[in-house]
């Protein structure tokens, strides 16, 4: 993954005098965690079945989970929908039951194991909003080195610049702006 932070220092000599410049700082960082979202859709008549069968399959989801050693405080629910169902047969409308809908977000920290939980949670009734994208667990930490080498960048790029133009810069910019 690339990060990047972008830095403007404005340096002010009067209220006329401007420079602006930008500074870049760009880490690059192989991902550490993988997030699955997965979910479980079923329908039936009576709402107890489509609960029950909705349960059973997040329940062998969830011991896939546990097979290859997700936490507890690793697994979410992100949605939980009970919806009645209607068909509409020649202008009339018609119950035909209803649909539950079940969606668990998943951070698996050993990364290595993202496909082969995926392919098994599958296999176990997973049938909605099958989706692994790879992050970083230390986001914050990553962005900040980011963001101090765009300040280096941006204050290294002020001194040049004044420097050619004859001008001393004062230790203290007037004006930084993320951007």
């Amino acid at each position: 993954m690339d990060y990047e932070s972008i830095v403007t220092p404005s340096i002010m000599k009067s209220w006329r005098r401007t420079m602006e410049v930008m500074g870049t700082g760009n880490i690059e960082v192989e991902p550490d965690i993988a997030i699955i979202r997965l979910g479980v859709i079923t329908e039936d008549p009576d709402i107890s079945v489509s609960q029950m069968d909705n349960k059973q399959n997040i329940n062998n989801i969830i011991g896939v989970l546990k097979k290859y050693g997700i936490a507890d405080e690793d697994i979410k629910t992100i949605r939980y929908n009970v919806q009645p169902m209607y068909d509409y047969v020649d202008g009339v409308r018609k119950f035909r039951g209803y649909q539950i809908v079940h969606v668990l977000e998943v951070i698996v920290r050993n990364i290595e194991y993202a496909g082969i939980i995926l392919e098994e949670a599958i296999e176990q009734g997973a049938n909605r909003e099958t989706d692994l994208r790879f992050e970083i667990s230390n986001r914050a930490e990553v962005y900040q080195e980011a963001l101090n080498i765009a300040v280096v960048d941006g204050r290294e790029k002020a001194r040049e610049m004044a420097n050619t133009l004859g001008y001393n810069i004062k230790d203290m910019p007037i004006s930084v702006k993320e951007i």
